[in-house]
């Protein structure tokens, strides 16, 4: 198969599973955006300018169901380029060790996006129920205002990106541990 042909089903994947959980996150309140595992995804595998172009189409899409998601189109291009990035030095799906040290690395470049965007575009809320009853328990002990969206921010980023690298390293582990074994199976059986 051609490589752009690859390149075109992995976008298409990966812009379908960020649409999928953005909407599940939309439908049911969840504290996180979940649209950034198709863009890790494809930046893992093709690199940050796929990433890039993953994160653009999803957040289009996903516009769709939530007019306010256009503003986060920057929060999710950095972190396709930042899996894309470090994806070339280090496999960090092959242990789950790694996948912790990625999220927390992914968390961060969001998160600062993300604080940036929630406090000029929407007055440091997220518009997500738990977040945003964080923000005002925090302001009840008196913390801080910057640190209240700051913290608020990192933590969304944070759920969004271990829900994407579980669900991803689930997803590479059946595929290694059970789809090739299947695979090898029909492929021995048809020339037979």
């Amino acid at each position: 198969m051609n490589i752009w042909k690859k390149r075109i089903i992995l976008v298409f994947i990966s812009v379908v599973l960020n649409v999928v959980g953005r909407y599940i996150a939309h439908v049911f309140g969840l504290p996180a955006y979940l649209d950034i595992c198709g863009t890790i995804l494809s930046a893992y595998f093709e690199g940050p300018v796929v990433g890039a172009v993953t994160a653009i189409i999803s957040c289009i899409f996903c516009s769709v169901i939530n007019p306010t998601d256009w503003y986060f189109i920057v929060a999710n291009v950095a972190v396709g380029v930042a899996a894309g990035l470090i994806a070339r030095k280090n496999k960090y799906f092959e242990r789950f060790s790694l996948i912790i040290s990625a999220t927390a690395f992914f968390a961060l470049v969001k998160g600062v996006i993300l604080f940036v965007v929630n406090l000029s575009a929407f007055g440091g809320r997220s518009g997500l129920y738990i977040a945003d009853g964080i923000i005002d328990y925090l302001g009840s002990i008196s913390a801080p205002l910057w640190f209240r969206y700051f913290l608020t921010a990192v933590l969304i980023s944070f759920t969004d990106a271990l829900g994407a690298m579980i669900c991803i390293y689930i997803g590479l582990y059946v595929y290694k541990n059970f789809g090739k074994r299947r695979s090898f199976r029909i492929k021995e059986a048809a020339y037979e």
